[in-house]
């Protein structure tokens, strides 16, 4: 995964929730064995991501993103 697919995914997700009238959308991801990291992407977004840790490894983030 790269930074365009993230960022093509997010549109994705943004445009689904704005067409059923969805304010928010809560995320788990999974980023283990993934060399990957999502963090620099999602903020750099407009509207503000809030994220954080779920688990005391760094591989699991929850996520709030606020359409």
């Amino acid at each position: 995964m790269n930074n365009e697919q993230v960022i093509k995914w997010v549109e994705l997700i943004e445009s689904s929730c704005t067409d059923l009238k969805i304010k928010h959308i809560d995320m788990i991801i999974d980023q283990a064995g993934s060399d990957f990291s999502l963090l620099p992407t999602l903020t750099n977004f407009e509207t503000a991501i809030q994220w954080l840790k779920t688990f005391l490894k760094k591989y699991f983030w929850r996520m709030r993103r606020c359409l």
